[in-house]
Parts: structure tokens; sequence; C-alpha cells
């Protein structure tokens, strides 16, 4: 009977401990799933968290863009305000620019005209100082001279020269229109003279040594240049009619001005 009383004794306490390690292992699982469910939340809360501050952080750029946008937008019409207003400014002053041309014209008509009255009249006193005829004369001699200046140029000087010989002559003459105006004529004449060409006894290829040689030397006075070509033209006549056993070393020696080979030959 003790026996059997010891073997419920121990069978009871094992069934004690069962329930006990039984109740253990239940309350692991509880916390167990309680800790993942947990986590779990844990980990979605953070995860929702970095996925908000990322679309944040993707979103702000956006913000920032439109703000750049704005920024650019007015830039532009900071920069294209002053283009609008550059055109009204163009616009007034080249109103403001005609009106001051045409005022400035009339001025300087009117100036040309007082100033060219004043160098005649100083001009004139300078020359007759002690004889108010002679003064008169010169006078009304100048003016005329202003006429004909005024004229042009001839229908047969270019552009070209009819610039350069006005310009030397004004320079040479600045206070004698009457030499200016005969010194002019003198200049288109000797253009007349100039277009006629090479005389019959001067060869086309000698011609062109000539014209080149001539204008490279008076390139801004015509009346020197066609005295130049008259003397270069005798020059070869000479040579043409002439025989010297110096010819070939003396054209070597000049081979563009004839006047020189003609010296070279002679005093050979």
């Amino acid at each position: 009977m003790k026996k059997v009383r010891n073997i419920i004794f121990v069978v009871g306490i094992l069934l004690v401990a069962l329930i006990i390690w039984a109740a253990t292992s239940s309350n692991e699982n509880m916390n167990s799933d309680v800790t993942k469910t947990v986590n779990k939340k844990t980990n979605t809360v953070a995860n929702t968290e970095v996925v908000n501050k990322v679309t944040n952080q993707n979103s702000e750029p956006e913000t920032d863009q439109q703000t750049n946008t704005a920024v650019v937008n007015e830039v532009v019409n900071q920069n294209s305000a002053p283009e609008a207003t550059n055109e009204n400014v163009n616009t007034i002053t080249n109103t403001a620019v005609e009106d001051t041309y045409t005022e400035t014209t009339t001025n300087t008509t009117a100036v040309e005209t007082t100033s060219n009255d004043a160098i005649i009249s100083e001009h004139c006193k300078r020359e007759w100082p002690s004889d108010a005829d002679m003064e008169e004369y010169c006078i009304g001699e100048q003016n005329d001279a202003l006429v004909v200046l005024n004229q042009g140029k001839p229908s047969y000087v270019t552009d070209a020269q009819y610039a350069i010989y006005k310009e030397e002559c004004k320079r040479e003459w600045p206070l004698d229109f009457s030499m200016q105006a005969y010194c002019e004529e003198t200049q288109s004449d000797a253009i007349v003279t100039l277009n006629e060409g090479n005389p019959s006894y001067v060869t086309d290829d000698e011609f062109l040594v000539i014209e080149d040689y001539c204008n490279s030397e008076w390139p801004l006075d015509f009346s020197m240049e066609e005295y130049c070509q008259e003397t270069q033209f005798e020059a070869v006549n000479t040579l043409h009619t002439t025989e010297s056993s110096f010819r070939g070393e003396c054209a070597d020696t000049w081979p563009e001005d004839f006047g020189m080979r003609v010296y070279c030959e002679e005093n050979s």
C-alpha cells in the first residue's frame, strides 16, 4: 500500500512538472509571437518613416525645381523687360538722332557759310591790306571759286579720283578757294590725259610698266603722274631710236624706270 502511494506521489509530481513545463512553453511562444508582432509593427512603422522620408526628399527637389523655375522665370522677365525698354529707348534715340541730324546739318551748312565768309575776308585782307578795291576784287574772285568748287566731279572722273584730288587740293590750299579751284582743274585735266593711254611707239607691255611705276610714285597727284608718264614715254622713244652696249645691264639695273635706263646708257 505504501508502495502504491509512492508511485501516485511520483506520478503527481511528474504531472505537476509537466503542467509547469507546458505553461512555460506556452508563455514563451506567446512572448515570441508578441515580440515578432511588435517587431513587425516596429519595422513597418520604421519602413513607413523611411519611405515617407525618401518621398519627402524626392518631393523636395520638385519644390526646389518649382522654386528655381519661378526664379528663372523672374530673371527671364527681368532680362526681357530691358529689351522692351531698349526698343523704346532705341526708338526714342533714333527719333532724337534724326531730329538732331537734321538740325546739325542745317547748322553745319550755316557754319560752313559763315566760316567760308570769314576765311575769304581774312585771306583778302591779308593779301591786300592797303587796297580796298583789290580786297573787294579778291572777295569776288574767292566767291566765284566757291561756286566752281561746289559743282561736283566731272563725268570722266571716278569717285575715287575725285575724292583723292578734292582732299589734296583742300589740304594744299586751305585758305584760298581760288587756288583750290585751280588745283582741282589741273588734276581733272591730267586725268583726261591719263585716260588716253599709251602713244603708238610705246608697246602695251612697256605702258603697263610705266603706268604702275608712275602711279606708285605719285598716288595722290594726277598732275605729277601725268608728267611722270610723259617723261617715261620720251625715254622709251629714245631707247627705241638708239643703240647701246650697256642696254641689257641698264635694263637689269632699272627694270621699271625707262628714264633711268637712258641716263644709265648715256653715262656708262
